[in-house]
């Protein structure tokens, strides 16, 4: 993966986060990422030896969290996480269309 198409997931992943609708999700989030994160946050965890751990954390936090949904998520979420293997259709989603 290239330093890109890691600094876009990394960002991806921040929007996730946001989205999550719960709580707690952000707040542990944010014990590694920082709240509003700078473009050169995103791109120090876009680093090889940081990505992996980042991504790590992100798998964990969404397990623990995504029972409560997500909150109005972006257009990018969605396709994010079909491509992270995540089964969105079990995903609920608010506010409901």
């Amino acid at each position: 993966m290239t330093f890109d198409e890691r600094l876009n997931r990394v960002r991806l992943m921040h929007e996730t986060m946001l989205s999550m609708n719960d709580e707690n999700a952000y707040m542990a989030w944010i014990w590694v990422m920082p709240d509003e994160p700078s473009e050169y946050d995103f791109a120090d965890f876009a680093d090889e030896t940081e990505f992996a751990e980042l991504e790590d954390t992100f798998d964990r936090i969404f397990n623990r969290y995504i029972d409560g949904g997500l909150y109005m998520p972006s257009d990018e979420v969605i396709p994010f996480l079909k491509e992270c293997g995540y089964n969105t259709d079990e995903i609920d989603i608010f506010p409901k269309h």
